[in-house]
């Protein structure tokens, strides 16, 4: 009786799945950011903006520059921040104005004379898919073969030495000695090194855990 995996590696679509989901939860901020730059170098347009408030960081390294876009461009009139150059903040801070491109509908979306662009974007995207590739490589490794050989146990499960064996008697019974990679309601999987087996226990008992060596003897 095959039953609901209890244990294990998730099935090939379902891991197929939550892996893209994964990637798409990784690389869509970038890609949306990536999106919206593109549309601000095509379609921006070029303004000067009221300065609002200059000021640096306390060792003089980072300058930011708040200001406010015309309300034809910004009819909410919020502040926007940006961090810029030495050179574009000293120009800002004298004449109360600053250059901006921005995209009319959408005022969030802008870049300012001497803007200075952050890597942490692309940074955490390239530690995520590192990670994501990590997981993915993890699973290849923990995934069960192809399970190409079904039995039925012919006598319960025991416990073994660890490693793979697949062998076949002359009465055409098997001996099959593997992990334990999947705990069904009436029957387990084990890695027997090329091929994953499926053996239904056919009332048999089982008293060997999740990946953990057995030894089970079954008929196809």
């Amino acid at each position: 009786m095959a039953g609901g995996l209890r244990q294990g590696v998730p099935s090939g679509k379902g891991a197929v799945l939550l892996i893209a989901l994964g990637a798409v939860v990784i690389n869509l901020p970038l890609a949306h950011f990536s999106y919206y730059d593109w549309r601000l170098g095509r379609d921006g347009v070029e303004t000067s903006a009221t300065v609002v408030e200059t000021h640096e960081s306390e060792d003089g390294d980072d300058h930011f520059v708040r200001f406010r876009l015309d309300r034809e461009l910004d009819p909410a009139q919020d502040e926007w921040v940006a961090e810029v150059d030495q050179a574009a903040y000293e120009r800002a801070e004298a004449a109360e104005v600053i250059d901006v491109r921005v995209l009319p509908d959408r005022p969030g979306t802008y870049e300012v004379d001497g803007q200075q662009q952050s890597a942490l974007p692309w940074v955490i995207t390239l530690v995520g898919d590192l990670m994501l590739l990590g997981v993915v490589l993890l699973y290849w490794r923990a995934r069960p073969a192809d399970t190409r050989l079904r039995l039925v146990a012919t006598a319960d499960v025991e416990r073994c030495r660890p490693g793979p064996l697949l062998e076949r008697r002359d009465d055409g019974s098997y001996v099959v000695c593997g992990d334990v990679i999947a705990i069904e309601d009436d029957a387990i999987v084990l890695d027997a090194g090329e091929h994953a087996v499926r053996v239904e226990l056919d009332g048999h008992a089982n008293p060997v855990g999740y990946q953990q060596p057995a030894r089970v003897t079954g008929r196809p």
